[in-house]
């Protein structure tokens, strides 16, 4: 029989140490962490690689050129679009001057072609139109003489218009021969023209004073005949007074 040594017995003889449970998580905690720690390092690196490739940087240099242009258009837009509202303001005013110019026009045009219309007198020169028009003051009334001459369009005629209001005060006939206040001439209300002339005043009468008529003579200083004509007094405004 084989003698076995101390030391053999001595090994055989210890306990066997166990793996605590404790002890296997930790293991296995640590294998998943150097596992985490590389799976990151290895995509950390890739990632550069990817984002710098070739294709990749086109296309973000190909987005950066189309936002630049884009931006661009943008500005160029909204200044056309501040140029046109201008415009279009401007457009308005010159709109609002030409309707004013004409209404003025067609108003000329109305007259002149009533002048054509009319017959042409022997001397030329006539009164083609006479207003009164009542005012708030009693007895008080305003004037409108339209003269106007049909030949020589190219010269001017001057004179004056002596006006007399012909009326009564009860029974009696009278007439008012009018009084011409700064006027430039003392022998009647003075004009000089060349188509048309429109005269303009204000008649005030005494408080019984009824007016019926107008009687006017025209007074040219040369080259054209003096002529007389009559209107009956009739305002354009009864209700006014």
């Amino acid at each position: 029989m084989i003698e076995q040594s101390p030391i053999v017995k001595l090994l055989k003889q210890r306990p066997r140490r166990r793996v605590t449970l404790g002890t296997l998580f930790g293991i296995i905690t640590l294998v998943l962490f150097v596992s985490y720690n590389a799976g990151f390092l290895s995509g950390k690196t890739t990632t550069p690689e990817a984002t710098s490739s070739p294709q990749a940087q086109a296309l973000i240099e190909a987005a950066q050129k189309e936002n630049s242009e884009l931006q661009k258009e943008l500005i160029s837009a909204k200044r056309n679009y501040e140029i046109q509202l201008e415009a279009q303001k401007s457009l308005n005013l010159q709109l609002i001057e030409l309707q004013q110019k004409n209404t003025e026009l067609t108003r000329d045009m109305a007259l002149y072609q009533t002048l054509a219309k009319s017959p042409q007198s022997a001397q030329g020169l006539e009164i083609k139109s006479f207003q009164i028009f009542a005012t708030d003051t009693p007895n008080t009334y305003r004037y409108l003489i339209i003269l106007s001459k049909q030949v020589s369009p190219q010269k001017f005629v001057q004179g004056a218009v002596k006006m007399v209001i012909q009326g009564k005060i009860g029974t009696k006939h009278i007439e008012l021969p009018v009084k011409y206040v700064d006027s430039t001439r003392e022998d009647g209300l003075g004009f000089k023209f060349r188509h048309l002339q429109e005269l303009a005043g204000e008649l005030s009468f005494p408080p019984e004073f009824v007016p019926e008529g107008v009687h006017f003579s025209v007074i040219p200083d040369k080259d054209w005949p003096q002529f007389q004509r009559h209107f009956s007094w009739a305002t354009d405004n009864p209700d006014v007074g």
